[in-house]
């Protein structure tokens, strides 16, 4: 089985009254928050349908590329890997990366079961 995600949140839940959201675990806990306080009377936003539950679909995952461990200083005081190519980030950067997103497979972690 793979790793949970994501802290092991599955749901968001966004309550437009309040202009709140907030994670859970189990799709009982997204619905016990939203409709907590409905004895006090149901929200107009919940009764026009703009309270949601949303399951979380992708997360977000860096693949490392290059480190500017593989850069030395050359003659002219530029950073550059064996190949004479220059470090394409700024000195604040110590590695370069892909920001890329994949998608949950919740069937295969076991943790996300309810």
């Amino acid at each position: 089985m793979k790793e949970l995600p994501n802290y092991g949140f599955r749901y968001v839940a966004y309550d437009a009254a309040n202009g709140e959201y907030e994670e859970f675990k189990t799709l009982k806990e997204a619905k016990d928050w939203l409709t907590d306080g409905d004895g006090e009377g149901i929200s107009e936003e919940a009764c026009n349908g703009q309270n949601w539950i949303a399951e979380i679909q992708y997360v977000s995952e860096v693949t490392k590329i290059d480190d500017k461990s593989n850069y030395h200083e050359n003659e002219d005081g530029e950073l550059v890997n064996d190949d004479g190519e220059e470090w394409p980030l700024s000195d604040d950067f110590d590695w370069l990366g892909s920001h890329h997103y994949v998608k949950i497979d919740w069937d295969s972690i076991s943790e996300a079961k309810e």
